[in-house]
């Protein structure tokens, strides 16, 4: 993840720029959750306006996000080698350098927290947003989004404690990485088991 490869070496320095990388966090969070509210709220209006119009009752809704959440299911199983739409980019690394940590942050949060605009590595956004649409989920359930996004972001810059002089090698941040991308397997099925409960529960209220 670039925001972690740029600002942990930053938050761990014993330069002045140790606050700045930590500050950052906070501005990543601000302009993060920002977006993801916002997006989340426009997608919720606009849902509710369309499934007035069509005159979808919750059977109906449900029966759609049934069917929905299932594409999610298969494009998250790898079964068929699917990806799930979306613009192959990701925010510039060239704004913390030109904005610095604090702003640069700020701006990688806006960015990304409009959920659309840059890669995903699964159908778990088009999920959510889908669920939205549907008025299944609230318009703040950007604010849950953005807190699976944001906090461990925050773990990986934040948890290892800053080096102890430029001859300190001792400290290797590479080991929180592995330590957090071994619960990404496990978390990665259990999200799949509840995805597909969720699928059955749906059909049940669609038939019910």
């Amino acid at each position: 993840m670039s925001f972690v490869g740029y600002l942990r070496p930053v938050a761990q320095s014993e330069s002045d720029d140790r606050p700045a990388g930590r500050w950052s966090i906070a501005t990543l969070a601000v302009g993060f959750l920002s977006s993801a509210l916002l997006t989340t709220t426009v997608v919720f209006l606009l849902g509710h306006v369309l499934t007035t119009v069509l005159g979808l009752g919750q059977p109906a809704r449900a029966g759609v996000a049934a069917v929905l959440l299932t594409a999610c299911f298969v494009v998250n199983g790898d079964l068929f080698r699917f990806k799930p739409p979306m613009l192959q980019r990701q925010t510039p690394q060239r704004v913390f350098y030109l904005f610095g940590p604090v702003r640069g942050a700020l701006i990688w949060g806006l960015d990304t927290g409009l959920m659309v605009t840059t890669f995903r590595i699964s159908a778990a956004t088009w999920a959510t947003l889908s669920l939205v649409a549907l008025g299944l989920l609230p318009w703040w359930a950007g604010a849950a989004y953005a807190f699976g996004f944001v906090v461990p972001v925050a773990i990986a810059v934040l948890g290892v404690p800053p080096r102890n002089g430029p001859e300190d090698t001792s400290i290797e941040p590479g080991w929180l990485l592995e330590a957090i991308t071994r619960f990404v397997k496990p978390v990665y099925r259990v999200a799949s088991i509840l995805l597909a409960l969720n699928v059955v529960a749906l059909v049940l209220i669609a038939v019910g």
